[in-house]
């Protein structure tokens, strides 16, 4: 019914391919020299073949020693008890000489109310953290994912909870759940329980133009080392209401302490931009530096028609990732009708967007010759200041005039002298 992303193994030999929806979910395994099914692994045992589904758009996510993960959705009325079946959980699997192995699990502690509901936990995908510092915590081997309900988890990847034939008892108990928890209590639990970030938290309600995400998180991590993961979705006016409101974007960070588990916390979200149905966040970033969050939203409800007279037009946003200030967006009617939890690709200073067509953005040319200018000029001081050189975060929280003023008449012109105006110009509006 519905395929995620396709993904490849470490030495490229086999291709995962995940697939289902309103059917039973498959991992696949395709032989890439031989051109054939190598294995498949079905998430659900017969007779149970109406959900777990792998439809989320980030398909497979494949680690260093070529552990595969991917996490299972459901349908309504999609839950059963019986042994080996996987959905609304997240599952790591090995491709072995024998086929595909099953070596971890994970099922939140609600699962079955909200595989009865249509909430998928698989909606969007997961998110392998980079290894952490062992010494910082002893959970140095992360994987983050959100899913319909509004809510982000975050496991040890290395010690996934579950068994290995079947899901654990389903628990009103919020605090019961296997998750890598805050500290703190939860205000829809009343005690600790998985971080909810787009509300009003439901168990009932979070399906189809109800449902609270659908995006793959991204991560990244700061100058000062702190480990940041982001995360689209919608927040609802009611918890029985479609009609979206602020926030749709949130930082959250990864709490890190020396001999205890990691676990996430809310860092800030965007008060002031409305996403219709977001795709996943795509950070882009140099280095530790001018971090940027992109975020391709279908400016519509999932239920929205992609075809016929008045198709939605998807919008293309950029904010800054240490503020979640808007920096940019693409122009009412500029990108074509777009597919659904879509999301942009980067290569040599170009954003790609897939819609029914393939569109670029890129920088003025006068902005990048501004980058060649300081980077000859102006960045062996202020990418390493010492004394009263101001460092470059400083002097990009200023105003483009005052930029221009100091280098053209003011405290810099020792240096702007060697420039014209107008390269004092594309400096300025670079480091803007």
């Amino acid at each position: 019914m519905q395929r995620g992303a396709l993904s490849l193994g470490r030495d490229g030999a086999i291709l995962q391919i995940t697939f289902g929806e309103s059917a039973t979910g498959w991992l696949v395994a395709v032989d890439t020299g031989a051109a054939r099914i190598a294995s498949a692994f079905a998430t659900v045992a017969e007779p149970h073949h109406s959900s777990g589904g792998i439809w989320g758009a980030g398909g497979a996510a494949v680690d260093s020693e070529g552990n595969v993960f991917v996490a299972t959705g459901t349908g309504f009325s999609g839950y059963v008890d019986q042994p080996h079946d996987w959905v609304q959980s997240v599952l790591m699997l090995a491709y072995t000489q024998a086929g595909w192995e099953l070596r971890g699990t994970y099922t939140p502690f609600n699962h079955c109310q909200t595989a009865a509901m249509d909430i998928d936990l698989g909606s969007g995908g997961i998110m392998l953290v980079p290894e952490l510092d062992a010494a910082a915590t002893k959970s140095p081997r992360l994987l983050a994912l959100g899913g319909k309900q509004g809510n982000a988890y975050l496991l040890d990847r290395a010690q996934l909870p579950g068994r290995l034939d079947r899901r654990p008892p389903c628990s009103a108990d919020a605090s019961s759940d296997a998750s890598l928890l805050p500290p703190e209590p939860r205000p829809q639990f009343r005690t600790r329980g998985p971080l909810n970030v787009f509300g009003p938290y439901s168990e009932r309600e979070a399906a189809l133009d109800m449902a609270r995400g659908r995006s793959v998180p991204a991560y990244f991590r700061d100058q000062g080392g702190r480990s940041f993961v982001f995360l689209t979705g919608n927040t609802k006016t009611e918890a029985e209401n479609p009609d979206n409101a602020p926030p749709s974007l949130a930082r959250l960070e990864i709490v890190m302490k020396a001999d205890t588990a990691a676990h996430l916390r809310i860092d800030q979200v965007e008060e002031t931009v409305v996403f219709g149905n977001p795709g996943s966040p795509v950070v882009t970033s140099a280095g530790a530096r001018d971090a940027i969050v992109w975020v391709l939203d279908q400016n519509a409800r999932r239920t929205a028609l992609l075809a016929g007279p008045y198709p939605p037009a998807p919008v293309l946003y950029a904010f800054d990732a240490l503020t979640l200030a808007l920096l940019w967006n693409s122009s009412p009617d500029e990108l074509h009708t777009s597919g659904k939890y879509n999301e942009p690709a980067f290569a040599r200073g170009r954003v790609f967007v897939g819609t029914d067509r393939i569109q670029a953005f890129g920088v003025p040319q006068d902005a990048i010759d501004g980058r060649r200018i300081y980077q000859e000029h102006c960045a062996s001081c202020h990418d390493h200041p010492q004394g009263r050189i101001p460092p470059r975060e400083l002097i990009s929280r200023r105003p483009w005039a005052q930029i221009v003023t100091a280098l053209a008449t003011g405290v810099m012109r020792p240096h702007g002298d060697a420039l014209n105006m107008t390269e004092i110009e594309m400096v300025a509006r670079y480091l803007q």
